[in-house]
């Protein structure tokens, strides 16, 4: 995976990367460069080509980098190159679904699960949740006929909370889905996952801290559950 700008928009506190503020991207002679070296190495058979968070950037401003795009589409033809980007949905719009359907680019959504969830630790920079800004590019990109599949990341929180996350995705036909746990890694010093971070909860008996193995469990099954869900929808549909 090539990608050429780290900039976000957001600021999720669980993020591992670095720099997410920062304005700088690989310019087009970088990224020749950098797809030549690559599949010049015969390690590689496919590229996938992902943008960070691209539509933070004016689409205008995308599309006006020509020899990146020229250099892209001559790989694609020879079908080496996967255009993708990876989205936390709070800036699509009209002008942005027109432009991925016409690029044929496949989108990756960043949601956690339901508000109370996913806001928790997906905020913008000035601290504010940003789940009902993603559900409204959920809707535009529906309303535009573009598929997409949804990476969650599951924290603590999301085991506290195991029947509202499943049934967001249930009820809101998310079927295809990615869970990362969440991880100490890179500026992400810190995991309410870990054994060690954490007080027993009080309150409800059922709501304990689990250790990483149960996290894993329970995590299997909420796949599961998804998964058997959207084959019983699929036979439904056949039979109708």
């Amino acid at each position: 995976m090539i990608q050429p700008t780290p900039f976000c928009n957001i600021n999720c506190d669980y993020c591992y990367l670095p720099e997410r503020a920062s304005n700088s991207k690989m310019s087009a002679a970088v990224l020749k460069r950098t797809l030549e070296k690559v599949f010049a190495s015969g390690l590689v058979g496919r590229v996938s080509v992902s943008f960070g968070t691209p539509v933070s950037r004016s689409r205008f401003q995308y599309r006006s980098t020509k020899r990146r795009s020229k250099l892209l589409m001559n790989y694609r033809i020879k079908k080496r190159i996967c255009h993708s980007i990876q989205t936390n949905g709070t800036l699509i719009n009209d002008g942005w679904c027109e432009f991925i359907k016409n690029h044929d680019i496949r989108i990756g959504l960043s949601i956690d699960g339901p508000e109370l969830v996913h806001d928790a630790h997906r905020k913008d920079r000035r601290g504010q949740g940003t789940h009902a800004r993603v559900m409204e590019g959920v809707r535009c990109l529906r309303k535009h006929g573009i598929d997409f599949h949804v990476i969650a990341v599951v924290t603590e929180r999301s085991l506290d909370y195991p029947d509202e996350v499943f049934n967001f995705f249930l009820e809101n036909g998310m079927h295809q889905i990615g869970f990362n746990i969440e991880e100490i890694e890179g500026t992400n010093a810190s995991s309410t996952l870990s054994q060690n971070s954490g007080e027993q909860r009080s309150g409800n008996s059922s709501r304990e801290s689990f250790s990483y193995r149960n996290n894993l469990k329970v995590l299997s099954e909420l796949e599961s559950s998804i998964a058997r869900s959207r084959q019983s929808s699929l036979a439904q549909t056949r039979k109708v």
